[in-house]
């Protein structure tokens, strides 16, 4: 559009010279005015200060622009000293330059947070099922624990493996495998509540946490888990594959107050499970040995 306006005005028969000084202008602001507008309403949220940062630089820019333009129409028109031009020109030219060396810097600090996020993400997500790694559960498991000795609440800590995974492996390859993993991350996910905590702990084990649950409700929603799971079917090459998976429930405090304690009690009654049967939850009562659902 600027092209355009400016190739009319000089090519065009009819030549004003303010046209060739104010049509980029007013064409900037307008986009600049759009641009920090967005940043501001849907900038990422990985860089929302940098985002901001850049965004009020643009404002920076665009007020730069209008001084600019009322300076030349007010103090400017009509003059004929030439030092007076040069020295006001140069002036909001080294504004421009700062608003677009502060502009380019701000970029780059997004561009730097968005980075770090990404990297975040990596470090903390199972690529496969878009879970928590076994690294961030540890994490939300400390600050769980955390939580629920400063306010003297339980809360359980169940551990899932899927049955027969690796016949599944054998009998249909790999990539079926994987969407075993997939759709049984997807049916643990939709049947935890929103405060639980799902992480793939890597192969085929998934952990759940739930927060300020004592014993009693954490062996319901861990039989919630597992009935989601062998309730769906997968349909996958040709193959329609009916999984399920075992699971052992470990309780804060009753069986420990640290990931190593809680964790090893919910490992092994996962595969007392197993021994037991498959397709079952194996808890433990307080004061009591583990027992089924």
């Amino acid at each position: 559009v600027t092209i355009a306006i400016l190739a009319i005005n000089n090519f065009g028969g009819h030549f004003v010279s303010t046209v060739n000084i104010f049509s980029p202008a007013v064409i900037a602001i307008v986009l600049f005015l759009v641009g920090a507008a967005a940043l501001l309403r849907e900038g990422p949220e990985d860089a929302r200060s940098a985002s901001r940062a850049l965004a009020g630089l643009m404002f920076f820019a665009v007020a730069t622009w209008i001084a600019r333009i009322i300076v030349i129409i007010v103090y400017l028109a009509g003059t004929t000293d030439i030092q007076r031009v040069d020295m006001v020109i140069s002036l909001f030219a080294i504004l421009q330059m700062v608003s677009g060396v502060g502009a380019t810097l701000a970029l780059m600090w997004v561009d730097v947070r968005l980075m770090q996020a990404e990297l975040s993400r990596i470090a903390h997500t199972d690529a496969l099922t878009g879970l928590p790694n076994r690294r961030a559960v540890l994490l939300r498991f400390q600050a769980e624990a955390a939580n629920a000795a400063r306010r003297n609440e339980s809360f359980g800590l169940a551990v899932f493996d899927v049955d027969h995974f690796k016949q599944v492996n054998d009998r249909y390859g790999h990539a079926t495998g994987d969407i075993v993993l997939q759709e049984t991350a997807g049916a643990l996910g939709a049947a935890k509540r929103a405060e639980d905590v799902l992480g793939r702990l890597g192969g085929e084990e998934f952990l759940v946490l739930c927060p300020a649950q004592d014993s009693r409700q954490s062996r319901e929603a861990a039989e919630r888990l597992r009935s989601r799971v062998a309730a769906m079917r997968i349909e996958h090459a040709g193959h329609t594959l009916q999984v399920s998976v075992s699971g052992g429930v470990a309780f804060y405090p009753e069986d420990g107050s640290d990931w190593d304690s809680l964790f090893s009690a919910a490992d092994a009654r996962l595969y007392e499970a197993k021994k037991s049967g498959r397709n079952r939850i194996v808890v433990a009562r307080a004061g009591a040995p583990a027992g089924d659902l």
